[in-house]
């Protein structure tokens, strides 16, 4: 891939089967006024099995809306994946697998996601890769800073964690957003009141009983429509 008179940009070298939230991926390649570049994705600092450079959310300057999900991975890993797969088809900019008091499942294979990530990618034609985070401690991302709407779904009764709101209105268009969504114990009545806390706005998906990727899903394409018809 061939860059001319870029200036200094900073890139995502190969992001398959690489954690692209990690810094050690980045390089900067300079060009100047008048100059060209090849990022080459040959090297030792590139994943040795795949040749292909994908761009991913790291690497460009964005200036569309985020939506960013943090999502419980399954037990069976076979229905995050089919989450994984459909959410970047609608349209999802960054995916950050939590481990909660209640998850089902805490070893995570990022490599084996990020090729589902690529695959569903090219086959809706989208211009980049989804970002994926390591497996994080959902209290770790509650109390991390995040700038846009911060929400989380959950079942729990009324009283814990205030009353909620539909996604629906919940999210205003145009603007970056973090979601939620717990495993299928759902999340404890700490975390929810920890998210509170920390600034998140309790919502619900409606009233049908949905596991956790079809819950995923559903919050993805509420995102998806409101930037999208508004």
């Amino acid at each position: 891939m061939w860059l001319n008179a870029t200036g200094s940009l900073t890139v995502q070298r190969n992001t398959m089967g690489v954690n692209t939230f990690s810094a050690s991926n980045t390089t900067q390649e300079p060009t100047g006024d008048n100059g060209q570049v090849m990022l080459n994705n040959n090297d030792d600092s590139a994943n040795g099995k795949i040749r292909t450079w994908y761009p991913s959310t790291a690497a460009l300057d964005l200036s569309c809306t985020a939506t960013i999900m943090a999502v419980a991975p399954t037990k069976n890993s076979d229905r995050f994946e089919w989450f994984l797969e459909k959410a970047t088809e609608v349209g999802l900019d960054g995916v950050v697998p939590i481990e909660c008091a209640n998850s089902e499942r805490r070893v995570f294979n990022p490599a084996r996601a990020t090729k589902v990530l690529a695959s569903a990618m090219k086959q809706s034609l989208k211009a980049y890769l989804p970002e994926l985070a390591p497996l994080t401690s959902v209290r770790e991302l509650i109390e991390r800073p995040f700038d846009g709407v911060k929400l989380i779904a959950h079942c729990r009764p009324e009283d814990f964690g205030s009353r909620r709101i539909p996604i629906t209105e919940a999210l205003p268009p145009h603007k970056d957003a973090l979601i939620l969504i717990g495993p299928e114990g759902d999340f404890t009545a700490e975390e929810v009141g920890l998210a509170v806390e920390n600034g998140f706005i309790p919502i619900s998906l409606g009233e049908s009983r949905l596991r956790t990727e079809t819950a995923a899903l559903v919050a993805v394409t509420a995102a998806y429509l409101a930037n999208s018809l508004r």
